[in-house]
């Protein structure tokens, strides 16, 4: 049974939605931003109900984004290390012998990157890069958030917006909000009145984090560390990504041979959202971790 657990990790209030079963297999679930681990809890269920409810699983909210207002803004590489404590309390949980799958979506992607650094093979079974967040381009939508929507005037400007918004009628609300909140699932639709409208903080730890992805992502990806290790990586991408646009993905391929790359259909990068095309992830998925145990088990056969 799924659970929502509140935790002090180094005097940070975090909150986790996990499902723990007596299984070796544990799963680890790192969102985008806004780092609000509730609207990846249909995702996470049907990741579940396709490996037959047979492993422990784990969707990590982010340090600023819980229902509880924290004491300040929190930076990207200062999420980074708030997983790693929470991913060290965890462990502390399982038997010494457990690994974890980690999947990371957009910045969840290069967080759970950095976390291999930390964990390295001895702890982690395979990492899945869901539509990754990597790397700046030059993408004229990237660029519009890096020089206008992210700057301090404009920013000021959007929460004084978001202040009047909030208080509109609901379905005023849902029509500003357009296609966005048209696919997003019911479910989805209360994780968004719950954390938008009941609460007030979580824009500005969206826009403070995103500032921060922005001056972090500036440096070139570790190509280095993905051909050493492609083995445990398997990568995901959509097409017309604002966030792993194509030229990137042509790059990746490039410099990192034979690293495994699948492309899933009808899927946005907020597929998270949406129960259908939470369900189409999952299956892709399910089917590569399925197939990696079948391979390791060819091996010991052999």
């Amino acid at each position: 049974m799924w659970k929502k657990e509140l935790l002090e990790i180094q005097g940070i209030h975090t909150e986790i939605q996990s499902y723990e079963v007596n299984s070796a297999r544990k799963v680890i679930i790192l969102p985008g931003n806004p780092g609000i681990g509730d609207f990846y809890f249909e995702f996470a269920d049907q990741l579940l109900q396709k490996l037959n409810r047979k492993a422990s699983c784990y969707i990590v909210s982010y340090a600023g984004f819980t229902r509880k207002k924290p004491t300040r803004l929190y930076s990207l590489q200062e999420e980074l290390e708030h997983k790693i404590e929470l991913i060290r309390y965890l462990q502390g949980r399982w038997r010494t012998k457990d690994k974890f799958v980690l999947v990371g979506h957009s910045i969840g992607a290069w967080l759970a990157l950095q976390l291999f650094l930390t964990f390295t093979a001895k702890s982690i079974e395979q990492v899945f890069f869901v539509f990754p967040f990597f790397m700046l381009s030059s993408m004229k939508e990237q660029k519009f958030y890096e020089n206008y929507l992210l700057r301090k005037p404009v920013a000021k400007v959007l929460m004084g917006l978001y202040s009047i918004l909030r208080h509109l009628p609901f379905g005023m609300i849902e029509k500003l909000l357009g296609r966005f909140y048209s696919k997003a699932s019911l479910y989805s639709k209360k994780v968004i009145h719950d954390y938008y409208f009941k609460e007030s903080h979580i824009p500005a730890s969206q826009i403070y984090l995103a500032r921060t992805e922005f001056n972090d992502l500036a440096s070139p990806l570790d190509y280095s560390l993905l051909q050493k290790n492609k083995c445990y990586f398997q990568v995901l991408y959509t097409e017309n990504d604002i966030w792993f646009p194509r030229q990137q993905l042509l790059q990746l391929q490039s410099r990192v041979p034979k690293l495994s790359i699948g492309m899933l259909r009808d899927v946005a990068h907020d597929f998270c959202i949406n129960t259908k095309e939470s369900g189409l992830v999952a299956e892709a998925i399910v089917r590569r971790i399925l197939q990696a145990n079948g391979k390791k088990f060819q091996k010991k056969k052999e």
